[in-house]
């Protein structure tokens, strides 16, 4: 992930979509804290990649339809983890 962070910090407008194979669902998931904004497996149908794109082109954040349960899961982890340290 550590272009993807070179990127980011760059500072500059380029959306960072990242496409893997099935197998390497972890790597596209710690994507989420790099900074990419577009995330899904080579095995996705290619509309929902077309759109997929066209909503990270408009500003957006997404994964293929296959990642959004481990990527929710990994969202709300992290959530508690962050209220946890708060309390």
């Amino acid at each position: 992930m550590a272009l993807v962070s070179t990127l980011v910090s760059l500072g500059r407008d380029v959306p960072v979509v990242l496409l893997s194979s099935a197998e390497e669902e972890q790597l596209l998931l710690d994507a989420l804290t790099s900074g990419a904004t577009g995330f899904f497996t080579k095995d996705c149908a290619p509309e929902d990649f077309l759109v997929g794109l066209s909503s990270v082109l408009r500003g957006h954040y997404t994964v293929g339809k296959k990642l959004k349960p481990r990527v929710m899961a990994r969202l709300a982890s992290a959530k508690k983890a962050a209220a946890s340290k708060r309390s």
